[in-house]
């Protein structure tokens, strides 16, 4: 919980102060064992309209969202739909107070996504790389007078895939498949089995124009966006959206990063996108073996995900990085796929972003059987040792992420045996259901 007595000085502090509040002490270094560049640069939201603070905002523990959203003195969450302005969310006691703590070394529980992975030894996607001018930018009051540079849009839960690990809050398919699950009297796997509440907050429709709206204001310091699903680019808001930016002119001065798992029909969103300052896709690519990627990536036709990579390769002059989210369905074959990745990039630049499955428990490779992860632990520092020369480990974060796996991977966690227990029933579930072969495709599993 939050030390009250601190936000309760936070509370007086923001009352009494004005814009001209002094900067920090331009000799005040932040402390490099907490501090986070996010909430001083980036802004994010939720399919619900609401706000959060970093992308991991997630509880990993409980698979809870809408939880975490950035609420304002009273306790009330701030969302698109009523919020006058960007910046009374931006400088909110919730985020002055959150950037305070990671600057003076206090490990906020808002981010224990990242204490607990870093307290395992593993590499956590935290950015305590220098802010520049941070002393320029930042009040006394940790009021952050520049504006976002960077928005993260959540564009709706509508997707074309139902990954093993995802959450009905970014799948449509999820929540059909969870509905449909409950209607025949089924088991729904407890990390997907929504409340009433949480099923109505992901069906909102969310509106886009908000942004829109205050790229002349609070945003004119804005130079990225990124577009996050569910699927952005089969989602009809999504497309308008940017159709929207490209009429009104924001195109050319803005970068847009879209996370798309590239499972798309049409081409003719590339050449819209086309249009902006630059373009990044964060494309999502679990396995090179077909049976498998199309397993955890749930119903993807890995063939035409194959045509549409090189198409867009091909044919755009987009910053392309490959997102592979590692679990148990995946970990044991990093070798075979980092290598694929390292052999495209040959040819073409690529960066690879890597992942680790937390939640749901029952896909964390933590669960895995003493002797495969010994298996991992083994052959994972001599893998790299023997290709540190890779293109791949020279960009993203791959390198730093495959290196604490064996640190991860060696943590024991308690409730082994229950949670083994839960995954063979819900693998069995979504066989039964998607009319999939899990014991064919991942043997080690069922020993």
């Amino acid at each position: 919980m939050l030390n009250t007595s601190r936000v309760a000085r936070c509370r007086f502090a923001a009352l009494s102060c004005v814009r001209t509040a002094p900067r920090l002490n331009r000799l005040m270094q932040p402390d490099k064992n907490t501090f986070c560049s996010t909430p001083f640069r980036e802004l994010y939201t939720e399919n619900d309209g609401s706000f959060i603070h970093c992308c991991h905002a997630v509880d990993t523990e409980s698979v809870r969202f809408f939880e975490n959203s950035v609420k304002d003195s009273q306790g009330t969450v701030f969302n698109v739909d009523t919020v006058k302005d960007l910046d009374s969310v931006w400088n909110s006691e919730f985020y002055k107070t959150l950037r305070q703590d990671l600057i003076q070394g206090v490990q906020n529980p808002l981010c224990k996504h990242c204490w607990r992975l870093e307290a395992m030894g593993a590499e956590s996607p935290r950015d305590s790389s220098p802010f520049k001018d941070l002393d320029l930018v930042l009040d006394s009051d940790y009021t952050v007078t520049s504006g976002p540079e960077f928005v993260d849009l959540k564009t709706g839960n509508t997707c074309n895939l139902k990954c093993i690990m995802c959450h009905p809050a970014n799948s449509s398919l999820h929540l059909e498949e969870v509905q449909e699950l409950r209607h025949t009297g089924e088991t729904v796997p407890s990390a997907v089995a929504v409340s009433h509440k949480e099923e109505t907050n992901m069906r909102k429709q969310i509106p886009l124009d908000f942004l829109l709206n205050n790229l002349d204001h609070d945003l004119k310091n804005l130079k990225e966006i990124q577009l996050h699903g569910g699927e952005p680019l089969v989602t009809k808001k999504a497309l308008e959206f940017i159709d929207n930016l490209i009429a009104k002119g924001h195109s050319k001065q803005i970068k847009v990063r879209v996370i798309t798992n590239l499972a798309v029909c049409s081409t003719e969103i590339f050449h819209k996108l086309e249009q902006f300052q630059s373009v990044e896709l964060i494309v999502s690519w679990d396995h090179v073996n077909p049976k498998k990627n199309s397993f955890i990536r749930y119903p993807i036709n890995h063939a035409r995900f194959l045509e549409t990579f090189d198409y867009v390769r091909k044919n755009h002059s987009f910053d392309i990085k490959i997102s592979n989210t590692l679990s148990v369905f995946n970990i044991l074959d990093i070798e075979e796929i980092y290598d694929h990745f390292e052999a495209l990039s040959q040819d073409q630049a690529l960066a690879v972003t890597t992942n680790i499955v937390q939640a749901p428990s029952y896909f964390n490779s933590q669960y895995l059987s003493q002797s495969l992860k010994r298996k991992i632990c083994d052959r994972m520092p001599r893998w790299l040792e023997q290709n540190l020369e890779y293109k791949i480990f020279r960009t993203g974060n791959c390198f730093s992420v495959l290196s604490g796996i064996p640190n991860f991977v060696s943590y024991q966690p308690s409730d082994t045996d229950q949670i083994l227990k839960e995954q063979e029933k819900v693998l069995a579930v979504y066989d039964k259901k998607r009319g999939t072969n899990s014991q064919e495709l991942f043997h080690f599993l069922f020993v």
